[in-house]
C-alpha cells in the first residue's frame, strides 16, 4: 500500500511540478520577508545662533556682575554642523578662569542628548552690557548732580571694574569730584557730597569737653560736607586742627 502511495506521488510531480507534490505545505500562508528598519536616525543643523546662546549660559555663572548681560560673537564664522534631533547641550572644556573677556578661547563638546556630537575649540568675542548713567555734555568739578544733563544707556562695561554711580537718591545732595567729558561713564568715585562749606570761608568752631564748650572762629583750609572731616585754622593762633562738618556754619572741632 505504501509503495502504491509512492508511485502516486511520483506520477503526480511527473505531470503537474514539484509545487503540487506536498498538498498539505499550501494550507499555511507564506510568511513575507521582514522589510529592514530605516537605521538612520533624523538630523538638525546647529546654527550659530544656537549655539552662541548655549555657551552663552554655561559661562554667565562665571561672571559676579549679575546686572550685566553678557553677548558673544564668534571671531571667526562658524559653520552650521549636522546633528541628531534632540536636546542640544554643551559641555564646557576649557575656558578662561577670570571668566569672559573681550576676545577668548573655549574648548567644548557639543551634545544631543547627552550623545556626543563632536568636540570644537572656537575664539569668542564677548561684550558685557549693562545700564550705565553717562554725561550727555561735559561737566565740570563741584557740580551738582541733580543739574547735570544725565542719561542712562547700554553700554559695554567688559575692560571696566566697576563701582558704578546708581543715579540720583533721597539724600543730602552730590556734585562732581572731577571734569567730565560729554559721553563718559559716570562711577560713584566721580561723586561727593555736595559741600556745605567752602575752603576759604570763616565758621563757627566748637570745641567741647565734659562740661567744657568752647567757640572760635575758625577758617576753612578744604570743602566740606556733613559728616567729613576737613582742616581748619585757627585764627588767632594759627594752629592747624581738624574738625567735623555739622552744618553750613559750624565744625566739631576733633581732639
Amino acid at each position: 500500500m505504501k509503495s502504491f502511495a509512492l508511485i502516486l506521488r511520483l506520477l503526480v510531480v511527473a505531470l503537474l511540478g514539484p509545487a503540487t507534490a506536498d498538498l498539505s505545505a499550501q494550507t499555511a500562508p507564506a510568511k513575507l520577508a521582514a522589510k529592514p528598519a530605516d537605521s538612520a536616525a533624523p538630523t538638525r543643523m546647529v546654527e550659530s545662533d544656537e549655539l552662541l546662546e548655549l555657551l552663552t549660559a554655561k559661562l554667565v555663572p562665571t561672571r559676579k556682575n549679575d546686572e550685566s548681560d553678557l553677548l558673544l560673537e564668534f571671531a571667526r564664522e562658524w559653520k552650521p554642523v549636522s546633528a541628531t534631533e534632540g536636546e542640544l547641550s554643551v559641555k564646557l572644556l576649557e575656558q578662561p578662569t577670570s571668566g569672559p573677556n573681550a576676545y577668548f578661547l573655549v574648548r567644548f563638546e557639543l551634545l544631543a542628548d547627552k550623545k556626543k556630537v563632536g568636540t570644537w575649540t572656537v575664539f569668542l568675542k564677548g561684550k558685557m552690557m549693562r545700564t550705565v548713567w553717562v554725561t550727555r555734555s561735559a561737566a565740570q568739578r563741584g557740580e551738582d548732580l541733580g543739574k547735570l544733563d544725565l542719561a542712562q544707556e547700554r553700554r559695554d562695561v567688559m575692560n571696566l571694574q566697576g563701582g558704578f554711580w546708581t543715579g540720583p537718591g533721597t539724600g543730602p545732595a552730590q556734585s562732581l569730584t572731577q571734569n567730565l567729558s560729554a559721553g563718559a561713564i559716570l562711577f560713584a568715585r566721580h561723586t561727593q557730597l555736595m559741600p556745605v562749606i567752602r575752603r576759604g570761608e570763616l565758621v563757627d568752631a566748637i570745641i567741647s569737653d565734659k562740661a567744657l564748650l568752647v567757640r572760635l572762629k575758625v577758617e576753612v583750609l578744604e570743602d566740606g560736607a556733613p559728616g567729613q572731616l576737613v582742616r581748619i585754622r585757627n585764627n588767632t593762633t594759627r594752629k592747624e586742627l581738624r574738625g567735623k562738618v555739622i552744618n553750613e556754619s559750624t565744625i566739631q572741632v576733633v581732639l
